[in-house]
């Protein structure tokens, strides 16, 4: 049975594809207005019928994509955390892997469980209390890798990617 922590990250997984597919997409538009000839009789649009610009075989395909993507992760899930594996999370996530690959080597060495005494800054990204709070991975423990690796990639994307000393 797998872990429900697990579970969690493919449902978070899921959800960043998603809104990413949404974004990158065109909104959702209305039908366009059939058109008329000269003898008033409606004609319709020949383009065949599209949600945020995509038709219904592209959708398939994105899926396809997706989900074999979300599936590939799902064995990675299911061990144990492992830092190197929680970065490429996120990168595949989110983006920006030089930045977080770089700034968790500066941060705390690639060492999930630091612990600045003096900034009372933890973890992998060594997140302040108050920052981990402000992410949507805030009611995870700050040492999870996996958490605080996704919480500095959806940082970067929001362009929070500055809060950080190692830059």
């Amino acid at each position: 049975m797998p872990r429900p922590r697990a579970l969690a990250y493919v449902l978070v997984l899921v959800f960043a594809v998603a809104i990413s597919v949404a974004l990158k997409t065109p909104a959702l538009a209305d039908d366009p207005p059939a058109t008329t000839t000269t003898d008033t009789t409606p004609t319709p649009d020949p383009a065949p019928a599209t949600v945020a610009g995509l038709n219904a075989a592209q959708w398939h395909h994105v899926a396809a994509r997706y989900l074999g993507r979300v599936r590939s992760l799902q064995s990675t899930l299911k061990r144990d955390p492992e830092v190197s594996t929680a970065i490429g999370l996120a990168c595949v996530v989110y983006g920006h892997c030089a930045e977080l690959w770089r700034k968790a080597r500066c941060e705390s060495n690639l060492y999930r469980y630091s612990v600045n005494r003096s900034s009372n800054a933890s973890g992998l990204f060594q997140f302040l209390p108050s920052t981990w709070a402000s992410t949507p991975f805030g009611r995870y423990s700050i040492f999870d890798p996996y958490a605080n690796a996704l919480a500095a990639g959806w940082m970067h994307t929001r362009g929070r990617g500055g809060e950080w000393v190692c830059q």
